[in-house]
């Protein structure tokens, strides 16, 4: 409210202005405020002071309003601005003496402050449920614990090599120290089962393994999902370029406009075609949804843990005793420098080493 306070002032000070006795040579630099009329009586200044003062008041209300939930009560701050337009119907005198200037500047200012939102917001408005990493780390710590999850745990990350990604890489390594990577384009776990193999067998005697994974993407500043500030740049930037390109790719197929490749025989880009070609089943899905730049890493996602489900079909017994495997899967949302990242899990699941599943944890642990 500090921003509205600045504003409700900046327009009572305008308004005093409006108010002090006629001077002859009087010319106020407004491009909307209207000049006081040098014969207006003190009455009508009176009358027009008390109304602005009214209008202020309910302009306040209103925005009190919409600090207390802005989606949700249109209706309240609607019906808590009518009395303004009724006022300043009732009493067209105030267009003459003070000039709607002043109280334009009120509530242009107030909804102007409380309509924008935070980082936060902005990543929530496009994907409900995500959550900081910092959240996300001490809830999965918590939920892991009874399954004796601490200084015996490797950790295991599948990420886009995207260096935005590497926050919560350091995040997680913070409780379950340095991370074994088997991670690639787009967040898909390009290791596979010879990856996971080798990691399973750098696990601490007697301990389990948690493993990430999960494509990215970022949300901007102003809100724009597919585009983030990068440190040290001006402007935005694309996020992820793998998942835009495959998407493009993608689109041009599904309009036929181009024909699709086989699978990569040529290692010098290997993982983007094999991105492309994984991507393809989900061309309808893409093409159909309101905010395709939204789609896209659920439908990467899927491909993921897809991959994911393969791997540990065929690997999962190479994680030795009593070991557990717990896997956490989703989206990873990056934000510009300053701003935390967020992560939505969209899986989160114990299993042993013959890939039963233990416990189902998404739901317990993130609702």
């Amino acid at each position: 409210m500090k921003g509205f306070s600045s504003v409700v002032l900046l327009a009572l000070a305008s308004s005093a202005r409006a108010f002090a006795p006629a001077r002859q040579s009087s010319v106020y630099h407004n491009d909307v405020a209207l000049n006081m009329a040098a014969s207006s009586s003190f009455s009508k200044r009176k009358v027009a002071l008390k109304i602005l003062t009214k209008a202020t008041g309910v302009v306040g209300s209103a925005a009190l309003v919409l600090a207390a939930a802005p989606p949700a009560n249109a209706a309240k701050t609607v019906k808590a601005v009518a009395p303004v337009v009724e006022t300043v119907s009732k009493y067209g005198a105030i267009k003459k003496v003070a000039g709607l200037a002043s109280v334009a500047a009120v509530v242009g200012g107030a909804f102007s402050v409380l309509k924008k939102k935070s980082q936060k917001d902005k990543v929530i408005d496009k994907f409900p449920g995500a959550i900081p990493n910092s959240e996300l780390v001490s809830q999965v710590k918590s939920a892991l614990s009874k399954y004796g999850y601490g200084a015996s745990t490797l950790l295991c990350t599948a990420f886009c090599c995207d260096e935005l990604n590497r926050a919560l890489d350091k995040d997680l390594s913070a409780v379950y120290d340095n991370n074994f990577s088997m991670g690639g384009l787009a967040g898909l776990p390009w290791g596979g089962v010879t990856s996971f193999g080798a990691m399973a067998a750098h696990i601490p005697d007697g301990g389990s393994c948690l493993v990430v994974y999960g494509p990215h993407v970022g949300v901007d500043s102003q809100g724009n999902v597919g585009r983030v500030e990068r440190p040290g740049q001006m402007g935005t930037d694309i996020c992820c370029g793998s998942a835009a390109d495959a998407a493009n790719y993608v689109a041009k197929v599904y309009a036929g406009g181009t024909r699709a490749g086989p699978p990569p025989v040529d290692s010098i880009d290997a993982q983007q075609a094999y991105v492309r070609t994984v991507l393809l089943p989900h061309a309808a899905r893409l093409h159909d949804a309101s905010e395709p730049s939204v789609e896209l890493p659920f439908a990467l996602f899927d491909a993921s843990d897809d991959l994911m489900k393969r791997i540990l079909s065929s690997a999962s017994s190479t994680v030795a005793g009593d070991g557990k495997i717990a896997l956490l899967g989703g989206i990873q949302v990056n934000t510009p420098e300053g701003s935390e990242d967020f992560f939505l899990p969209l899986k989160f699941e114990v299993r042993n080493n013959q890939n039963r599943l233990v416990e189902d944890l998404i739901t317990s642990t993130f609702a």
